[in-house]
Formats: structure tokens, sequence, C-alpha cells
């Protein structure tokens, strides 16, 4: 028998539901993915390290940091020495290496 339209949309969308619980998510819960802890409010779940840049600039402060101050400031405060750091390093490593500049 031949499902009709309306039976074929609904199997679809139980099929797709049980995909989502069963299947996603705990794939989303294992990679970190922020946008998995970001839909269920576990902003302490964050892993800001794995977040897309373009993420942390349009949602960092009114979003990230409203919810998750202490632990979003500390991760842009890292990231921005870090960032330091690997300027200062490679700066050194060109002036101490001759070899670079011949």
């Amino acid at each position: 028998e031949r499902l009709d339209q309306s039976e074929y949309d609904t199997l679809l969308n139980i099929a797709r539901s049980i995909f989502q619980r069963d299947v996603l998510t705990p794939i989303r819960r294992a990679a970190c993915i922020p946008e998995h802890f970001v839909g269920r409010q576990e902003f302490e779940n964050i892993d800001y390290r794995r977040m897309p840049s373009l993420c942390r600039h349009i949602h960092g402060g009114a979003v990230f940091r409203a919810r998750d101050q202490e632990r979003y400031d500390e991760f842009i405060k890292n990231a921005a020495l870090a960032k330091i750091k690997r300027r200062v390093q490679g700066n050194h490593k060109i002036r101490q290496d001759p070899r670079v500049n011949a």
C-alpha cells in the first residue's frame, strides 16, 4: 500500500527526530560543538577554543560574556596573550637565524 503525502511527511518527521536524538545529539556532545551547549543553555560546558572566530565576534559579548563572563573573559585574555607570544617568538626566530634573510 502506498502512503499518501501526509503519512509520508509524518513518518519522515518521526525518522528525523529519532536520528537527531539518537545519532546527532550524542555526536555533537562528544565533539564539544559549542552550538550544542548554547541550545541547551549549558554555557559552562562550552569549549571556547573550538568556537569559530566569526561566532565569537558576532555573539561574544551579547551571548557568551553575558552568561559565562568569568570563563569567557579568561579565554579572551589567554587568546590575546598567545597571539602576542606567537608574534614575539616569530620575530625572534627571524632575527636569530641570518639564513632567513639571505
